[in-house]
């Protein structure tokens, strides 16, 4: 007789671990204990694409599913298009205990009828960059292929208070040291939208995972456009948060002051419901951020146009995102929002990416490792000369490259992050004065100038950290917050020359120190209007 669901999980001593991919394979697909067996008759395993966390809180109301049931449906479909069909390894870490924990949900509603929280009974994965006690966590690195840590991140911790389930840890770069998926722990993560190409990093495995409804929401991890690329890529709602709005401890670092955690989620009102549960710091209305959303802000709004952050029409890839970006915008503009264009062709000489921000990025690394038991012994600088990278995070290497004298190293778990060792003035001066200057909500612009690249050229190193186009270095080095929302996709993929489908393309909509509200207020009114979220056809090879 086949084992049932939980039999199959409840004999599990550790947690379900996607194995070091071979030399040679691109990701790693044996998962021989994989919960598989069918949901007993009991239970009705409930159709989970495009699932939003009000629809889920209104089918528990209905009684017309249950947490364990939505669970059970998240798993099934995990098993189909990441482990199997498609493949898109966006997964390196499935809980074993959460089919219990949806369990103990499910006895305490329906003792009470309530909620235990905002995030009750959601399935959300989460960046493999976060703590997560008793599951592994190996910053996708394979050097921490057997850490398990004996706490929560932070985030971690609020997102469990609040009745979210932990559904499984999502694949990253190692160390969050690449705008791609590359990791020698799971090899690379497939884009739904066309499988031959990149999620982007280094939040890879959160956008794929949400982007191809494996879960219902996720968080990842923002240093310099690591949520909103790989969400501009997998058409997706990405929100960077002003440095400090949401505590980070528990997370690997990459460069202090500049690391945030964040959203990620196919809808604006997910991503402000999820803020609402994470950030340090509430909305202004002491009731939260979503319960706030204004789609007429946009109506009223003036928006600055930043043309110089524009692609070069003469590309092909990147007229194909300018023409995406400026159907939307007509759009807005017809709503009656106001568009005014903003020309700073100086703006590129304001970004400071000197040795003292590398500096601070290896005086921090090296301090993570330091503290995790897992890790003791390991640098930096052990990384590159003993080769425990994948090959294609080119950044990792020239951290290690630059001399640690005079770096300061992290002096406990949750203690202050190091001054990046460079003025972030001139290029935050620059944005706010322009944006005081025409009365503007906010800043927008493409968020890559460029869609999702093909694996090859990201293998292949073609486009490194700093040559790839994108301009999410700007929120990032300025310390300003910026939210990313789909406005439409490219007309054909390339791979494929169909007639339907394409590579998604997102907007960049930045603003002042904690306007995290205005932007999600702005980005509510931009999805309403444009409707740019389009669900993953799963082409490509």
């Amino acid at each position: 007789m086949a084992q049932t669901m939980d039999s199959i999980v409840e004999t599990l001593d550790m947690p379900l671990i996607i194995p070091l991919a071979p030399e040679g394979d691109d990701s790693a697909t044996n998962l021989e204990t994989f919960p598989t067996a069918p949901a007993p008759a009991c239970f009705q395993v409930p159709d989970v694409e495009e699932l939003s966390i009000d629809q889920v809180h209104v089918n528990y109301l209905r009684r017309a599913y249950t947490s364990r049931s939505l669970v059970e449906g998240f798993l099934t479909r995990i098993r189909a298009l990441d482990q199997d069909g498609p493949k898109l390894n966006s997964i390196v870490t499935v809980s074993p205990t959460v089919l219990r924990e949806a369990e103990e949900l499910d006895a305490v509603f329906a003792k009470t009828s309530r909620f235990v929280g905002p995030l009750h009974g959601i399935p959300v994965v989460v960046k493999d960059q976060f703590d997560t006690a008793g599951l592994r966590t190996s910053y996708g690195s394979v050097t921490a292929s057997d850490n398990v840590p004996d706490r929560d991140a932070e985030v971690v911790r609020r997102l469990k208070e609040a009745g979210a389930l932990i559904l499984a840890k999502t694949t990253m770069p190692d160390w969050a040291t690449s705008f791609y998926s590359t990791s020698s722990v799971s090899g690379i993560t497939r884009n739904p939208y066309d499988l031959s190409r990149d999620t982007g990093g280094s939040s890879s495995g959160t956008a794929a995972a949400v982007a191809a409804s494996l879960a219902v929401v996720g968080v990842g991890g923002d240093t310099a456009g690591s949520i909103r690329l790989p969400c501009s890529w997998c058409s997706l709602v990405g929100l960077k948060c002003t440095p400090g709005l949401v505590d980070c401890s528990g997370a690997s670092p990459l460069i202090g002051a500049f690391d945030s955690a964040g959203p990620m989620a196919r809808s604006v009102k997910d991503a402000a419901i999820m803020l609402d549960v994470i950030s340090e710091q509430r909305a202004p209305l002491a009731q939260g951020y979503a319960s706030h959303l204004d789609a007429q802000r946009l109506r009223h709004a003036r928006l600055g146009v930043l043309t110089s952050a524009f692609g070069d029409d003469a590309d092909p890839p990147s007229r194909d995102v300018n023409r995406v970006l400026w159907t939307a915008l007509d759009k807005v503009q017809q709503a009656g929002c106001t568009l005014v264009p903003v020309n700073l062709p100086t703006l590129n000489d304001k970004l400071n990416l000197t040795p003292g921000l590398y500096e601070t990025s290896r005086a921090a690394l090296d301090g993570f490792m330091a503290q995790r038991p897992a890790l003791r012994g390991m640098t930096c600088s052990k990384l590159v000369s003993d080769h425990l990278f994948h090959p294609a995070c080119d950044l990792i290497r020239t951290i290690a490259s630059i001399s640690p004298a005079g770096s300061q190293i992290l002096p406990e778990e949750g203690g202050p992050t190091p001054t990046p060792a460079h003025d972030l003035g001139p290029l935050q001066q620059v944005l706010l004065e322009a944006m005081e200057r025409e009365s503007l909500a906010a800043l927008v612009y493409p968020v890559a100038q460029i869609p999702a690249v093909k694996h090859a050229q990201a293998l292949a190193g073609s486009l490194e950290t700093f040559v790839l186009p994108t301009n999410t270095f700007l929120a990032a080095q300025a310390s300003l917050p910026a939210i990313t929302v789909p406005a439409g996709s490219t007309r054909t993929t390339s791979s494929s020359g169909e007639g339907e489908g394409g590579l998604p393309v997102g907007i960049e909509m930045l603003g002042r120190q904690f306007s995290e509200q205005v932007l999600l207020d702005l980005a509510y009114g931009f999805e309403c209007v444009v409707k740019g979220r389009t669900t993953p056809k799963f082409i490509g090879s």
